[in-house]
């Protein structure tokens, strides 16, 4: 472990958590969200870091959108098997931990984080250093473990502690494991000087019953539809920011 981060160098993270299709759909909605906001940007992206990369899963999805990638992980077992499956001449792979980045500061013009603040104990550590490294006017996508989805919400009401998921304090759900309220990541991108561009509700289908039951490309289709009818609620396991430094 380093700074409270998670370290996966030995956990075969794409064998064990994504190596079969029950995650399939996840995988489906988080690249469409990555296309989406990527899609909405007036140009295409100079340099562009995957902080916390992992195995490289969703190079695909941002892939057409800048010219220059950083693909950066503390697990050096996950960049070596990012190596194996990315051969691209634009991609430098950095082993690093991702709040001591090594990039100059201002910098990057985009910076994508997914699957990691929920291994993050201090979100402003985050912030501030991804503020640090994009240039003004430079693009920051998370994903928010959100901690009052409607399953934590419903439990909530049943415990009788309600509070527990409405809160703004974090909930930590085991070792470097957290859940966040977005009001409180949005007050702490605010105090770094990031704006939100754009917000996305995902993951609607994420139970494992539906999942066996639709096919996933049918489950993304439907999430999308929801994304459009539905209003921002934070009932959804994650929600994506496109953010914008100021």
């Amino acid at each position: 472990m380093s700074s409270g981060i998670s370290d996966y160098s030995n956990y075969d993270y794409r064998k064990h958590f994504w190596g079969d299709n029950s995650r399939r759909y996840e995988h489906l909605c988080e690249s469409t969200v990555v296309d989406t906001f990527l899609k909405s940007l007036k140009q295409p992206l100079h340099t562009f870091v995957d902080s916390g990369c992992g195995f490289g899963r969703l190079f695909p999805a941002y892939a057409p959108y800048a010219h220059t990638f950083y693909l950066i992980d503390y697990a050096q077992s996950l960049l070596d098997q990012a190596q194996d499956v990315i051969h691209h001449s634009a991609v430098q792979f950095k082993q690093a931990d991702i709040l001591s980045l090594p990039l100059d500061s201002e910098s990057i013009d985009g910076i994508m984080s997914i699957r990691v603040l929920h291994h993050i104990s201090d979100a402003s550590a985050l912030f501030s250093e991804y503020a640090r490294v994009l240039k003004p006017g430079g693009y920051f996508i998370l994903d928010i473990p959100n901690k009052r989805h409607l399953l934590n919400v419903v439990r909530g009401l049943m415990a009788g502690n309600l509070s527990r998921y409405l809160s703004l304090d974090p909930i930590e759900l085991g070792p470097h494991f957290y859940n966040y309220h977005p009001k409180k990541i949005h007050q702490i991108a605010h105090s770094n000087q990031f704006d939100i561009v754009k917000e996305i509700q995902s993951s609607y289908f994420r139970f494992p019953l539906i999942k066996r039951l639709f096919p996933a490309s049918f489950l993304v289709a439907f999430d999308r539809l929801l994304q459009y009818i539905l209003p921002n609620h934070w009932m959804t396991p994650s929600v994506y920011v496109l953010y914008q430094k100021k």
